[in-house]
């Protein structure tokens, strides 16, 4: 009886400390669970600001183009007006 009552206080002592452990190991999940979760908000944001950075570029590149178009009416007019003052 002694021998069962021994082996029992043993296996509550191991219960505890397993119990002990499975709390760490749930905490240490849930912070490991919240920086995945940290860390797929910073990839999406990332993503978003890629995203908004390739539109900016896009516009910006029609605007240079645009412009380049002015420019060069703006040359052509004024060769056209500098041959016509040139033929006065």
């Amino acid at each position: 009886m002694a021998q069962l009552q021994s082996e029992l206080g043993e296996a509550k002592l191991k219960l505890g400390s397993s119990e002990g452990i499975l709390q760490e190991m749930r905490a240490r999940n849930l912070r490991l669970e919240e920086q995945l979760q940290a860390a797929r908000s910073s990839a999406e944001l990332a993503r978003t600001q890629e995203i908004i950075a390739k539109k900016e570029l896009d516009v910006a590149k029609a605007e240079i183009g645009e412009f380049q178009k002015t420019v060069k009416q703006m040359e052509a007019a004024i060769e056209l007006n500098c041959r016509s003052k040139g033929q006065n």
